[in-house]
């Protein structure tokens, strides 16, 4: 689609807007971290009336591990199961479990079904705390049913405040990486997956490596 255009207007009194004051302004507006603007200044002084700045364009939006909202959406989409039950919920959190021996992670790490714990593991070197937020991870996922790094990055593309739009708090839910869902094919959430321990990009990448694993190994 065509790019998002924003107007900005710009209450000034005598004073004179450079490109290096206007560059310097910009940079105030943490949403844009690349911004293309066409200036069109109708005088280089203006004095008391609006300096009307068009357009800005925003190219790239940054985000917490370079993702786009639409990119976790459509991963979540390729993690999805035939069905989820104990059955697959012991099976996925034994393969979990296996990898982060094998590569001597320290994590901890939890499947549930609904709020259910189904598995649970807390490898050398986690901490009593990955508890707390594995806690506060799973409940966004569970009252999303999305991924923790999906509301991360959804809300840094809009900029918006996401825990008071969901009337939350951070103490309770964490949109940090590390939560997927675990839904069926049909978009129903089962359950959830959450890992804690590593930085949450990684948290979040070795959760979805882990699940895409085990529906290979079931497709197989």
């Amino acid at each position: 689609g065509s790019p998002r255009r924003n107007w900005i207007f710009l209450k000034t009194s005598e004073r004179r807007w450079s490109p290096t004051l206007l560059h310097e302004f910009l940079q105030r507006f943490r949403s844009w971290d690349v911004v293309i603007g066409l200036f069109a200044l109708r005088n280089s002084v203006i004095e008391g009336h609006f300096l009307r700045v068009l357009p800005l364009v925003r190219v790239h939006q940054m985000t917490t591990g370079d993702f786009s909202s639409n990119q976790l959406l459509a991963q979540e989409q390729s993690c999805r199961f035939e069905e989820f039950s104990n059955q697959e919920a012991m099976e996925l959190g034994k393969l979990a479990l296996d990898i982060a021996i094998e590569r001597k992670l320290p994590i901890a790490l939890e499947i549930r079904i609904s709020d259910w714990t189904v598995f649970k593991a807390s490898l050398p070197g986690s901490k009593p705390e990955n508890d707390g937020w594995i806690a506060r991870k799973a409940r966004v996922v569970m009252m999303t049913g999305h991924s923790t790094m999906y509301e991360r990055v959804r809300a840094e593309e809009q900029g918006i405040d996401w825990h008071a739009e969901h009337g939350v708090v951070d103490e309770t839910h964490a949109i940090h990486g590390g939560g997927l869902p675990l839904s069926t094919k049909d978009g129903t959430l089962r359950g959830v997956m959450i890992i804690s321990g590593l930085p949450q990009v990684e948290d979040h990448m070795l959760a979805v490596e882990i699940i895409k694993s085990y529906l290979q190994r079931q497709a197989g």
